[in-house]
C-alpha cells in the first residue's frame, strides 16, 4: 500500500493506491498560504 501527496494549487491530494497500484482512496485538502499546519479537507475518503 502507498500513500501519495499530490501537490497542486490550490487544492491538493492525498491518493492511496494498493501495491498493484489499484487506487482505494483520495482526499483533496486546501492548504491556506497564511496557515502553516491548517489544511481545509474538501472530500471525504472515497
Amino acid at each position: 500500500m502507498t500513500v501519495r501527496l499530490e501537490v497542486a494549487s490550490p487544492i491538493s491530494s492525498y491518493t492511496v493506491n494498493l501495491a498493484n497500484e489499484s487506487p482505494v482512496g483520495r482526499v483533496d485538502f486546501v492548504d491556506f498560504p497564511e496557515e502553516d499546519d491548517d489544511r481545509i479537507f474538501s472530500t471525504p475518503w472515497r
